[in-house]
Parts: structure tokens; sequence; C-alpha cells
């Protein structure tokens, strides 16, 4: 059950990073807005973020991370731009937002952080979400190859059945 694996990882590393917050964006297929796949609350489901164009700054912590392709830590009590998506954490949250990226191209943003201040991360809790990060990035473009495989064989019998059909007919 790959949603029960899913919660089962997402509470590991909770555990395992003493966060009590998470939220994962994945790329839109356009590559042109990080959209939340899963949040650990409701209120961080925000709307999708817009990144900007190649001439354009980066607006918030998520589209840097996203536009750099390196993680980036945070503390909203330094953050003066109420538009910050992350706000919706808490005034006081702090975290660290790292990219998914498969094959040097960006795949999402996964941001974890406490809501009460000090995120004390280590050297081992950060590789672990710099490793969970690898892992989804590399999941969700198996699933996507997955999808479009499926696609693509479902397109090629349903061809199949036309060619019978027309072969019936004729």
């Amino acid at each position: 059950d790959a949603e029960g694996f899913g919660k089962r990882l997402l509470v590991d590393l909770f555990h395992l990073t003493t966060a009590d917050w998470c939220v994962l964006r994945l790329l839109s297929a356009d590559g042109r807005t990080l959209t939340v796949a899963a949040a650990s609350d409701a209120e961080l489901a925000s709307e999708p973020i817009v990144l900007p164009l190649a001439d354009e700054p980066a607006g918030g912590i998520e589209a840097s991370a996203a536009l750099s392709l390196t993680a980036a830590r945070f503390d909203l009590r330094e953050v003066v731009d109420r538009a910050e998506p992350l706000h919706a954490v808490g005034p006081a949250a702090t975290g660290l937002v790292c990219p998914l990226v498969f094959g040097g191209m960006l795949v999402g943003t996964i941001a974890v952080g406490r809501r009460g201040g000090d995120f004390p991360l280590g050297k081992l809790q950060d590789e672990v979400v710099h490793v969970f990060a690898e892992l989804l990035a590399t999941q969700t473009v198996n699933l996507r190859h997955h999808k479009d495989e499926v696609r693509r064989r479902v397109v090629a019998r349903e061809f199949e059945i036309a060619q019978e059909i027309q072969h019936l007919l004729l």
C-alpha cells in the first residue's frame, strides 16, 4: 500500500528530525508551478507557488530553493514578507526547504520544520532530509513514468481494438 508506506515514511521523518510540520510540493507538468501534494496540516495546503521566469527574482523561500536547486534553512521571525506561503505554519516557525531533484531536474520541494522556534538540525538530521528528498524525487519520477507507460499501453490497445472493428466491418 503506497499511501500507507508514504505516511510511515513521513512519521519516521518527523521522529528523526524532531519536525512538527511538513509540506511537499511537486512541480507541474509545464514546469511553472509548485503545487501542494501533501501537507501535515490543512492550513499548509496553500495556493500553488508560481515560479518566476529567468529574469525575475524568486518570490519566497520554497521558490528560491527550487530555482537554485539548493536546500535553504529559514526562520520566519526574520522574514518580513507577509506573502510568504510558509507563514501559514506560524510566525515563529523555523525549518529547512529541500528541493527534490532527479537527474539535475527539479521535481518539487519538501519543507520541514518546527512551529515554535529553533529547529536544531544536526548533520545527521540534515542528511536524513536530503536523502528523503532524493527518495521522493526518484519515486515521483518513477510514478510519472509508470503512468505514462500505462497511458501508452491503453492507447495502443484502443488502436488495436479499433483496427479489429474496422477489419470486421470490412
